[in-house]
């Protein structure tokens, strides 16, 4: 007799534990987790539905939504205050011709002499498209002095082009820009940026 009272408490406790686990798999933990996979879901619709709207605005560089937000391949708005070649940062273009560029394209040509034009204006918010030439026989790497825009930056070889698109700053006023080649911002090579 005492076995069999044994034997039926030791199922009703086996009993209450599968109850307990099927409780919590189907209130519990379960709930959580479709949650989250829809969440993800959704937001992976989002970001294609900003990749389908998108247009590029220079051959191989960030794209552009319609907005005028400049995007990294994923369709995240990009970060500008991060390193250059960064995974949220704008992406420089491979070596291009100037022809291939949008007409509204920022062009400027360095070399030893210094960086032409030496300033010019955008509109503050705007999509940028920029491109450096290098115009001898010297390589060269483009960059903005402001932290806000360190991630804005082109490395060219000689006689190459390249191309960056980024929003310019939010507010108003000069941002200088350089080669960041060590001695080529002594000899000339910088300029400004203003943002109106």
């Amino acid at each position: 007799m005492e076995t069999a009272v044994r034997l039926v408490i030791t199922v009703l406790f086996i009993a209450l534990i599968a109850v307990g686990v099927v409780f919590l798999g189907v209130f519990g933990l379960v709930p959580a987790k479709r949650s989250q996979t829809v969440l993800e879901v959704e937001e992976r619709t989002v970001v294609r539905e900003t990749i389908v709207e998108r247009e590029v605005a220079a051959p191989g560089a960030s794209p552009v939504t319609e907005g005028g937000q400049v995007v990294t391949p994923e369709g995240a708005p990009v970060r500008q205050d991060v390193l250059p070649g960064s995974p949220e940062a704008p992406q420089q273009s491979n070596p291009v011709s100037e022809e291939s560029l949008p007409e509204e394209t920022v062009k400027l040509k360095i070399s030893a002499s210094g960086i032409a034009p030496a300033s010019f204006n955008v509109k503050a918010g705007s999509a940028v498209v920029l491109s450096v030439t290098s115009v001898d026989d010297q390589t060269h790497v483009f960059k903005f002095k402001d932290p806000s825009l360190q991630a804005v930056a082109i490395g060219v070889g000689p006689g190459e082009t390249r191309a960056i698109t980024f929003n310019a700053p939010k507010g108003a006023g000069d941002y200088d820009f350089f080669c960041d080649v060590p001695g080529h911002e002594a000899r000339g090579e910088r300029g400004v940026m203003t943002v109106r």
